[in-house]
């Protein structure tokens, strides 16, 4: 879904926070943070701005910590048209994305 998302069409920022990391023992631990985002996806002609706060819980496994638990609840979000195409005078993802969508996101929930 990740590809789909940040493909040659789209420009975007997604930004965290004020990260907050808990030790709650040698293994286990909890986060917060915030995130801000811009995504501006030129092929759905849609700008979307907002924000949101993460909450996840970590475990140390064979010396290494890793993500098992996320949870997301969006502060605000505007979707608003693109009224006309902006001209970023930098692109990366105009060179290096994903130059054909796969599947559409709405799609593949639409199966579950």
């Amino acid at each position: 879904m990740v590809a789909n998302s940040f493909h040659a069409e789209f420009v975007g920022l997604h930004t965290d926070h004020h990260s907050e990391i808990d030790i709650l023992s040698e293994t286990e631990a909890t986060g917060r943070w915030y995130l801000a985002d811009i995504a501006m996806d030129m092929k759905r002609g849609d700008c979307t701005t907002g924000s949101a706060f993460y909450t996840e819980r970590y475990l140390k496994t064979d010396g290494r910590w890793r993500i098992v638990e996320t949870e997301y609840f969006r502060v605000y979000e505007i979707v608003e048209p693109l009224t006309e195409r902006p001209p970023p005078t930098a692109h990366y993802l105009k060179d290096h994305g994903r130059k054909e969508i796969t599947y559409n996101v709405t799609e593949v929930y639409k199966k579950g």
